[in-house]
């Protein structure tokens, strides 16, 4: 039964950000701001499996249906990286709009969907071309700015 005591501390980073479970449940994918990486966390051994360097302030992460992919916002580079989870190797480097957030993913898995804060906007990837196809412009003034998102069926 559930205790609800911690058993293990992991040390992920110095500003650990965004968070996502692979969807095997072996892996927890870390985004760290402040080390400009993400940790990947093997949940089976409770430890630190490895570290991928990404680039400036990594920030929102979210992983593909099928857990092939990783995609994670990089806040001062102004992209979002495209990682592939077997070999944790960027793979693509996809510009969006200032200050990129938290992303999420469309019902279908066919686009991406991320908040940038400085654009107050969101914009729309495609991820069969890992292009960028729209900005949606959502807030015109400093309060509020656009922080996050989630996307339903």
């Amino acid at each position: 039964a559930a205790t609800g005591e911690v058993i293990k501390k992991l040390f992920a980073g110095k500003d650990a950000m965004g968070t996502v479970t692979a969807p095997d449940g072996k892996a927890v994918w870390v985004t760290e701001g402040g080390d400009s990486i993400v940790s990947v966390i093997d949940t089976q051994k409770d430890e630190i499996a490895g570290e991928i360097k990404i680039g400036a302030d990594t920030h929102g992460i979210v992983l593909s249906k099928d857990g092939k992919r990783a995609y994670v916002t990089v806040r001062k580079e102004h992209f979002v990286a495209v990682v592939d989870v077997p070999s944790r190797k960027v793979i693509a480097k996809i510009p969006v709009s200032e200050l990129p957030d938290i992303p999420d993913l469309s019902p279908d898995g066919k686009e991406l969907w991320l908040t940038s804060r400085k654009a107050k906007a969101v914009d729309v990837i495609d991820l069969t071309t890992n292009q960028k196809v729209a900005t949606i412009p959502v807030g015109t003034t400093a309060d509020p700015d656009p922080h996050g998102l989630v996307i339903t069926k």
